[in-house]
């Protein structure tokens, strides 16, 4: 910093109130710019007196004349020219600090956006995530990475993650949040399998070898199923667990196994192999899938973009999934 914005800034410090801080700086700016008490009142919007007043105090903090006869009018000192322009500096700079924030441009955005999302509901929105960064922006850099429960909070409070999609439970007061869909649980058996006659009874559907897809941690999907059963005295028997629904589809289609899903991801593998949906023969509670940031950047343009464009990608996955 150099002396003179130091000086500036002891100025602000002298006085009681931001308001009348500020306008000292303005005082001093105008002064220096007008070389006259009239001309930098005219140009404040101040009386003379007022000016004349704010002329005396500045030169009683800052021990310097400012302006002193010359002839007829008066002319600025050395100090005063240096400090008018560190004042005017500070003064941009705080009319730029204030200034409403322009819209985000995606465009021109140096680093990644970064969103977290479990398995089904990146490979529920990764399409249209793909086809409106072709369309919009282009130039625009989308990181869509595994969920990390136990950091995520801290992640979003740090800015390293923008957005956290999936069904958080219990989230923090921190954090904001916006519901995207809601999905159910539907179970995947090959065509042919013998229990693709007719709906599955829980006995049936317990004494079955299951599959599932479970990631580095836990996930809320999979929990939803065990405490479902474990409330009517049941539990599955999972021989295979692989980190990926993809898989599950292939497994399930040569094979006996079968699958509990969300019906999002259900309805994508049946269009592609050889499989059947039944419904589960347990009442699982809806997916409940949303979008959390932290509130620090609820009103970021950068970060209300990014929401926008999510809510954009989920209103055109949902009316492909109707169609």
């Amino acid at each position: 910093m150099t002396y003179n914005a130091a000086a500036c800034i002891h100025l602000m410090h002298q006085t009681n109130t931001s308001a009348l801080d500020l306008q000292l700086l303005r005082c001093l700016a105008a002064l220096v710019e007008t070389g006259s008490v009239s001309g930098a009142a005219g140009h404040l919007g101040l009386s003379q007196p007022a000016t004349s007043h704010a002329l005396a105090r500045l030169r009683r903090l800052l021990d310097d004349p400012l302006l002193v006869r010359s002839g007829r009018g008066m002319s600025s000192t050395p100090r005063a020219r240096e400090l008018a322009g560190e004042a005017r500096a500070v003064l941009d700079r705080v009319a730029a600090l204030l200034a409403p924030s322009g819209p985000f441009d995606a465009a021109a955005e140096a680093g990644p956006l970064v969103i977290s999302a479990p398995e089904y509901v990146e490979h529920l929105l990764s399409p249209h995530f793909a086809r409106l960064l072709q369309e919009e922006v282009p130039q625009a850099r989308l990181r869509v990475r595994p969920p990390d429960p136990p950091v995520a909070e801290r992640h979003l409070q740090s800015g390293e993650l923008d957005l956290r999609l999936g069904w958080v439970q219990d989230p923090s007061p921190a954090m904001r949040s916006r519901l995207l869909f809601t999905d159910g649980f539907v179970c995947l058996v090959r065509q042919g399998h013998p229990a693709a006659k007719g709906e599955l009874t829980l006995e049936q559907y317990a004494g079955l070898t299951h599959i599932r897809a479970q990631a580095a941690v836990p996930s809320t999907a999979n929990r939803l199923i065990d405490k479902a059963l474990g409330k009517v005295g049941s539990r599955l028997r999972v021989p295979l667990v692989v980190p990926s629904h993809l898989t599950i589809g292939r497994v399930v289609a040569s094979s006996d196994y079968v699958a509990t899903v969300p019906r999002c991801i259900a309805r994508t593998l049946v269009k592609h192999l050889a499989l059947r949906m039944l419904p589960s023969p347990v009442r699982i509670p809806t997916l409940r899938v949303a979008m959390y940031w932290h509130e620090r950047v609820h009103r970021d343009p950068r970060n209300r973009w990014l929401r926008a464009f999510v809510l954009r990608a989920v209103d055109a996955a949902l009316d492909r999934a109707a169609s």
